[in-house]
């Protein structure tokens, strides 16, 4: 088994950071089972950091719809940041752009977006 991701928990986001280069039908289901496992009480809202994701499938875009699912049934969401053009292409390509607020950074200290366009 392989490191697919780091976790913590910053005042009630759980912030994910992709270490795994791809995010593909070999790792979804770990990662999405991996998220949900740190996915404690209490937390409303995830991060996703996906700047080491260089290749996403239908398998890892269909894992990101899992942990949306969830985050809504806690009235939360996720945030996608630091994802590459192709990713989001991909996730463009399957319509599910729409699913994940998504910004090209975050501030680390409040988590507030930078409104950078993901295509820059």
């Amino acid at each position: 088994m392989n490191l697919i991701f780091t976790s913590t928990i910053n005042d009630g986001t759980l912030c994910i950071m992709v270490v795994s280069t791809r995010l593909d039908a070999a790792i979804a289901s770990e990662f999405k089972e991996g998220v949900k496992a740190a996915w404690v009480a209490g937390v409303d809202r995830v991060e996703i950091n996906m700047d080491a994701v260089e290749f996403i499938d239908s398998s890892g875009a269909g894992a990101l719809i899992t942990l949306f699912r969830k985050s809504r049934s806690v009235q939360g969401g996720i945030r996608l940041t630091q994802v590459r053009p192709g990713v989001w292409a991909v996730l463009e390509l399957l319509q599910l752009g729409a699913l994940f607020e998504s910004v090209a950074a975050a501030e680390p200290s409040t988590g507030a977006a930078v409104t950078e366009p993901l295509g820059a």
